[in-house]
């Protein structure tokens, strides 16, 4: 009989500068993304410098008129709900009219 009691360490990243740890999905950070290491934002602060955008990110994928309507709705919402979130981009990957 299997059991689902098995907790999976989750990977931490140290900072290059001040050695902090931080959970690697809170920072959002990906080695393939960043290679050169990771920097956090209180030290990215304190030398004036910003994280180098990441080119791999939904905004820039290539756009649908289900994506767009979807994406519009979504915003509006979080705008009529002052949710503070800024803005939600959604990119449609596979999509299929009903037979």
């Amino acid at each position: 009989e299997m059991k689902n009691d098995h907790l999976e360490q989750e990977p931490f990243v140290v900072c290059m500068d001040c050695g902090r740890k931080q959970h690697q999905i809170c920072v959002l950070h990906h080695d393939q993304i960043w290679p050169q290491g990771f920097c956090c934002d209180n030290c990215l602060k304190k030398k004036g410098a910003k994280r180098k955008d990441n080119k791999f990110c939904a905004k820039r994928l290539p756009t649908s008129k289900l994506g767009i309507y979807i994406e519009t709705r979504v915003n509006n919402f979080l705008k009529k709900k002052e949710a503070g979130a800024g803005e939600v981009h959604i990119r449609v990957v596979a999509s299929s009219d009903k037979v």
